[in-house]
């Protein structure tokens, strides 16, 4: 009972806020499962948009989200980082009843642009409060938190599937008004905790015009993280094309999606652990990236063998491109926070949030062309990219350090 006990409690949060930040995540991210599986078929089946038509929204609302993350980061600095997330998710509540109850499509785009900013803001807002809160061991509660979000997406997304079955108008309405609530009701949870008490004080001799955008070595480690951010789509958009038109039963693709979701969930905290400098933060990105190279070249192999053989190196390929996926998520949380100034968190963090965010824009289109129309030596070429970013990782974090080290920013 006793070891039992102890297992619980270290699955759980120590701090009161710490529990209240995960379980607004938490619930943040059940909404967001609801939508993302349902916004696309919404789009094309209830708004009657074609497929080109709905890629074009969802990707015209994700450049407009690229600006959100700097700009909210900076105000959540300014004006407090609490008072600024509860406005955020009272903006994303407000997008998501706008879409489900407006018939216009011109205005379904305005709010879906709308939801899209909110995604990218969040994390910059939250990102001060993450700091403030992560207690003497940040790196676990950064992980734990993406742990939590992982957890929330799957069961959000698992129990849309009983609106998208019913597939009616009124049910697709539903999840994304569910979405709506969840975003109300983390506002709330976030009300919790204490109130702003002003912005963090500059260090004696920074530069008043200094800032994240004038930080380059910051700036070239955001880009590398975005390119090694591609990797996020590798599951849900190259595994899915590569297996149909390659032929592989289509359960796979879910199949290699829970191997993903389970492993997050369950490594992402335990691979963390020794992530505590920048030393390591680096090693983490630079292992990731050869670990994506393995993965790619595992994948388009599998089609070169017969029937479950292929099946399995699938499914193990999955395995090692999560394996990729834990270091990477861990080595960016390290160098990200670790090189945003106190004071200039929100700020920071939503720039580097914009590197993820360019990929995500981008990489339906590069993986498609060059994982599917491509073929085997595209999916060589993405990898050797992965690899490529994950070895500049190192000396950008070196240059990142020692342009800090003479004023005192960056310790250890």
């Amino acid at each position: 009972m006793t070891s039992a006990a102890n297992l619980l409690a270290g699955l759980i949060p120590g701090s009161r806020q710490q529990r209240v930040l995960a379980s607004a995540q938490l619930l943040n991210t059940i909404g967001n499962g609801f939508y993302l599986t349902s916004i696309a078929l919404y789009l094309s089946l209830v708004l009657d948009r074609s497929v080109l038509q709905t890629g074009l929204i969802l990707s015209g609302g994700g450049v407009l989200a690229l600006a959100g993350g700097p700009l909210v980061g900076k105000i959540a600095d300014r004006s407090g980082p609490r008072r600024t997330y509860v406005i955020v998710l009272g903006c994303g509540s407000a997008a998501m009843v706008g879409l489900a109850l407006t018939g216009s499509v011109f205005l379904s785009i305005g709010f879906i642009g709308l939801a899209s900013v909110v995604a990218t803001a969040g994390p910059a807002a939250r990102a001060p409060l993450v700091n403030r809160y992560g207690g003497e061991q940040p790196q676990r509660f950064r992980a734990y938190l993406r742990s939590t979000t992982n957890v929330g997406f799957a069961v959000g997304a698992g129990l849309a599937g009983l609106g998208l079955h019913v597939g009616t108008p009124t049910a697709y309405q539903t999840l994304i008004l569910l979405n709506g609530l969840s975003f109300l009701l983390s506002a709330g949870l976030v009300r919790l905790l204490p109130a702003d008490v002003g912005r963090a004080s500059e260090p004696v001799g920074s530069r008043r015009r200094s800032g994240a955008f004038r930080d380059a070595p910051y700036l070239v480690l955001a880009v590398i993280d975005g390119i090694l951010s591609i990797q996020y789509r590798v599951l849900t958009i190259a595994v899915p094309l590569w297996v149909a038109t390659t032929g592989r039963p289509y359960w796979l693709v879910s199949a290699t999606l829970v191997i993903n979701t389970a492993m997050v969930a369950l490594g992402q905290v335990w691979v963390s652990r020794g992530v505590v400098d920048l030393a390591a933060g680096a090693r983490c990105l630079r292992r990731a990236g050869f670990v994506f190279l393995l993965s790619c070249v595992l994948f388009p192999l599998s089609d070169q063998l017969p029937g479950s053989a292929a099946t399995v190196l699938l499914l193990v390929a999955a395995v090692v491109h999560t394996l990729g996926e834990l270091w990477h998520a861990s080595g960016a949380f390290e160098v990200s926070f670790r090189l945003a100034p106190p004071h200039r968190t929100g700020e920071y963090l939503g720039v580097f949030g914009m590197g993820a965010g360019l990929a995500e824009v981008a990489a339906p289109t590069l993986l498609s062309f060059l994982c599917i129309t491509w073929g085997t030596p595209g999916w060589l070429l993405v990898g050797g990219v992965l690899a490529a970013a994950g070895l500049c990782a190192t000396p950008a974090v070196r240059w990142a350090q020692a342009a800090r080290e003479p004023a005192g920013r960056v310790s250890g």
